[in-house]
Parts: structure tokens; C-alpha cells; sequence
């Protein structure tokens, strides 16, 4: 018998600079549905915090739940247990999306 293991359930294409350098612009993030507490600290997950999906590192400590981004120039995210909020999965996999580029002397 042969049986098949999916890799992941979703995927999400990337838009902002939080997660720099480890994900960036445009890349491809595969999300597997992941239960809270199969959650480690230092994962990457993707959330819905309000009204917005969010790609972040996932911390657990003092009760509290924690989202950092890779870019150090985006303030952690302590959530707000009166907001909203949903851990859609766990990445499995980034896939970086070649850039285009213009070749000179072609329109």
C-alpha cells in the first residue's frame, strides 16, 4: 500500500519586510495546520492578529504570546488577548521566487 503525506495545506505569498532576511518580498511561504501545542518557541507561523495575516516567529512565556519578526527594525508583537487571533499553521517550506529582470536591448 502506498500512502501519501501531504507537505503542506496552504500557501501564502509574502508582502512586506518583517521577516527579513530569512523571507523577503514576494517569496512563497507553505503552511502546514499546526495545533497550538504542537507549536515550538522560534517557529514560523502564519496568524490572522486582527484583521491582518501575519508571517512571524512564535514565542510562548508567562502566559504570553509573542510574535517577532527576522528585521530588527519591526517592534515585537505582544497579542492582545482581546483581539482577535487565530495560529493558521506552521511554514514548512519557503520558496523564494525568482526576480525578473530586463534584458538589455528587449522590451
Amino acid at each position: 500500500m502506498c500512502m501519501l503525506q501531504y507537505l503542506a495545506d496552504c500557501a501564502f505569498i509574502v508582502h512586506g519586510q518583517s521577516m527579513f532576511p530569512e523571507i523577503s518580498e514576494g517569496d512563497v511561504i507553505l503552511v502546514k495546520h499546526t495545533s497550538p501545542d504542537e507549536i515550538r518557541n522560534g517557529d514560523i507561523v502564519v496568524v490572522i492578529y486582527g484583521n491582518q495575516f501575519l508571517v512571524k516567529r512564535f514565542y510562548r512565556a508567562d502566559g504570553k504570546i509573542i510574535l517577532f519578526g527576522d528585521n530588527e527594525e519591526y517592534a515585537p508583537i505582544v497579542v492582545d488577548p482581546g483581539e482577535r487571533f487565530r495560529l493558521l499553521g506552521r511554514a514548512v517550506e519557503i520558496r523564494r521566487v525568482p526576480k525578473r529582470r530586463k534584458i538589455r536591448g528587449w522590451r
